[in-house]
């Protein structure tokens, strides 16, 4: 019995328990059933909007679709337009190759020629080079000449002092024998004696010194002989005296004669190379007008530069070509004004002057002239 009792306690625990818990269950299966409604209002909510955002995708998707139709039209109409226009491009490349072509050729053929031209700017600029070498050397035997002329006159001149020297002494041996009458007449015989030999030496000693200056332009500007001045100097023999003035007259006129032969031919040779000149020039504008027309026919681009490159060249040979008739008037004034007194003088600086710049325009001359041919 009282296990019974105890079981019908332990029963009625049990109960209240199980009552307590259906009690909860039905509470939470109220609360889950309100959210399971709550849920579905949600859910039916979502769903409704789903639907209208499915049919407003769908209207829209029609929309695009149309409108994606339209745009595959148009584009199959521009890619058959942009396959004629690509056609046609192709074509017009095909032909500006071939013509890319014939111009690949004719600027090699325009290069070829360049490099023609430079050859022959380079052969230009060699003998404008062996030119100035030579003028260098010409410059430098004419200061050397100079040279040696002023070292004649320098010993002209030292002789004339001791000349006058030695008439001061004469002089003064006069005032100191003034008594003597006769001693005075036989001493002023013997003055005008030595005043007649002092202009007879001044004019041995003119043609002594143009024989030395003719001589030295032949051999080459051998030494000046002082010692057969002063022997001639010293000399009182009057027939010899005579003989020396006779022979100074016949080389008076050999010298002459010199001139105007040397002025003729100096004339003639000056035409002659201003003929030349102007022949050389009127080359080298002609090829320069050639190759200035070509350039600009056959390559545009490089036109302006090459024009530029040529008109400088032009430019430098036609300051390297100066009248050779303006040279050879500067040397012959040169001459002219040397500033000397006598005509001996005058005529031995006119042969030593003129003779010299007439060999150096020969030589100038010829050196243009054969590289003018060998171009």
């Amino acid at each position: 019995m009282d296990e019974l009792i105890l079981n019908n306690q332990m029963l009625s625990e049990e109960n209240v328990e199980l009552k307590q818990e259906m009690s909860n269950l039905k509470k939470e299966a109220v609360e889950l059933k309100q959210k399971i409604e709550a849920g579905l209002q949600v859910i039916n909510k979502k769903h409704h909007e789903l639907i209208q955002e499915n049919q407003r995708l769908q209207e829209k998707l029609e929309t695009t679709l149309a409108e994606a139709n339209q745009t595959i039209v148009k584009l199959e109409k521009q890619n058959s337009d942009l396959q004629d226009r690509f056609e046609k491009e192709e074509q017009k490349n095909t032909e500006l190759q071939t013509e890319l072509a014939q111009k690949n050729e004719e600027l090699a053929g325009v290069l070829k020629e360049l490099q023609g031209k430079a050859q022959e700017l380079k052969g230009v600029y060699e003998e404008k080079r062996k030119l100035k070498e030579e003028l260098k050397i010409v410059n430098a035997g004419k200061k050397n000449l100079e040279k040696e002329l002023n070292q004649a006159r320098e010993d002209a001149e030292q002789i004339m002092v001791e000349r006058r020297q030695q008439k001061e002494r004469l002089k003064d041996q006069l005032r100191e024998l003034d008594q003597e009458y006769k001693v005075q007449v036989e001493i002023e015989q013997k003055i005008k004696e030595s005043d007649r030999q002092d202009s007879n030496l001044q004019d041995t000693l003119g043609e002594e010194r143009l024989k030395l200056n003719i001589e030295e332009l032949e051999n080459e500007y051998e030494e000046f002989p002082g010692d057969k001045v002063l022997t001639l100097e010293l000399t009182k023999d009057e027939d010899k005296v005579e003989e020396l003035r006779n022979e100074l007259e016949r080389e008076k006129e050999k010298c002459k004669q010199l001139l105007e032969e040397e002025n003729e031919w100096g004339d003639e040779l000056v035409g002659m190379l201003d003929g030349l000149e102007e022949k050389i020039r009127a080359d080298e504008q002609r090829s320069f007008n050639n190759q200035l027309t070509g350039e600009i026919s056959n390559e545009s681009g490089n036109a302006p530069r090459q024009k530029k490159r040529l008109s400088k060249s032009s430019s430098i040979d036609n300051e390297s070509y100066v009248p050779l008739r303006e040279k050879t008037t500067l040397l012959r004034s040169l001459s002219v004004d040397s500033g000397l007194d006598s005509d001996e003088e005058n005529c031995d600086n006119d042969l030593s002057f003129n003779i010299s710049p007439i060999s150096s325009i020969e030589k100038v001359a010829e050196s243009r002239n054969v590289g003018r041919v060998s171009l």
